[in-house]
């Protein structure tokens, strides 16, 4: 397994207490954290430093690619997205976590707070965090920096599907329960909250949660859910 933008390690750490995996925690820069709790835990994640878009794996060796939060902080997502399909085997599987523009629109947004800023360009969104509501972020030595680091939050799976080369399967899961109602009218008419949930559902290329990114098709065995592509 390789988590691609690991962070403090915490989800490779918690994959690499099966023995049965072997696991690979990578980001831009090692994270202090990260170390620490290896250390720490006696955990046999290997922790390295790569570039997404040159990871220092071997073509068709992984079986899962873990991408949590990190997309739309990719400057080349496009590159990351290819090298990320050389590293898994055929049947290998990308599970992609990152937020939907839309289900954000009227909310606050998930990394800075204010209401309505996913409505507004790219670049407006980065002149209102940092000029106008002058965010900082402050690094390990003491200096402080502007906080915006989002190059793109998507609107629609299939923008992050068109990402990844061919050959691949794409699945979104949909992140709440639902039971397709009846097709009676009446049921429908008694039921006007199942309409909502209906139409939420259909739409959950909008609202999507977690993206799989399967290299040419499933591995034997592997479940599979509502197509995309």
């Amino acid at each position: 397994m390789l988590d691609v933008g690991a962070g403090n390690g915490g989800v490779a750490i918690a994959f690499a207490n099966d023995p049965r995996n072997r696991v690979i925690a990578a980001d831009v820069v090692p994270n202090p954290q990260a170390v620490a709790c290896r250390k720490l835990m006696k955990s046999p994640v290997a922790i390295v430093a790569a570039n997404g878009a040159r990871l220092p794996v071997a073509s068709n060796s992984v079986d899962l690619v873990l991408l949590v939060d990190v997309l739309e902080h990719l400057p080349s997502a496009h590159e990351v997205a290819s090298e990320i399909m050389r590293v898994l085997r055929n049947g290998g599987l990308c599970v992609m976590v990152t937020p939907a523009r839309l289900a954000h629109v009227l909310k606050r947004d998930p990394h800075y707070g204010v209401r309505g800023l996913l409505l507004l360009p790219n670049a407006v969104q980065r002149f209102i965090v940092d000029r106008v509501l002058k965010r900082r972020i402050v690094a390990a030595n003491g200096a402080a920096a502007p906080a915006y680091d989002v190059e793109h939050t998507f609107w629609h799976a299939e923008e992050i599907a068109a990402l990844f080369p061919e050959p691949k399967t794409v699945d979104v899961l949909y992140e709440q329960t639902f039971a397709p109602p009846p097709p009676v009218l009446r049921y429908w008419i008694r039921r006007p909250r199942c309409v909502l949930d209906w139409l939420r559902y259909r739409l959950r290329r909008f609202f999507f949660g977690h993206i799989l990114i399967y290299k040419d098709s499933p591995a034997a065995g592997t479940p599979m859910f509502d197509r995309l592509i």
